[in-house]
């Protein structure tokens, strides 16, 4: 399939939930397409078209895009950060270890 660069279109009707850190739209094209953002592209980024799974990629030298294809599709854009759920786990364990470590001294000085 032939995806062309050089015909640009702006997409209008996004919907950003800031809650679930994605970008919703719908397109309607003519023929197959790059969706191109202004995005500088991360790991993190997850693309979707119509529910499933989409290679990104690297475009215009930094941004994140992805390709597709011709007719209605429904575009989904999620980042989730890469250290995300290591953080998470990381703060539990440091917040466990202060408890139990507090414990011990309390426990210790009696």
């Amino acid at each position: 399939m032939d995806y062309p660069k050089d015909n640009y279109k702006e997409v209008k009707n996004l919907k950003i939930d800031k809650n679930k850190s994605q970008i919703t739209s719908t397109v309607d094209l003519k023929e197959n397409s790059y969706l191109i953002t202004s995005f500088p592209y991360d790991q993190g980024f997850k693309a979707y078209i119509d529910d499933n799974e989409v290679k990104s990629e690297i475009v215009n030298t930094a941004f994140l895009g992805f390709k597709v294809p011709k007719g209605k599709h429904k575009i989904k854009i999620v980042y989730k950060s890469i250290g995300y759920k290591l953080g998470i786990i990381l703060s539990i364990i440091g917040v466990l270890s202060m408890i139990i470590l507090l414990l011990y001294e309390n426990r210790k000085r009696k």
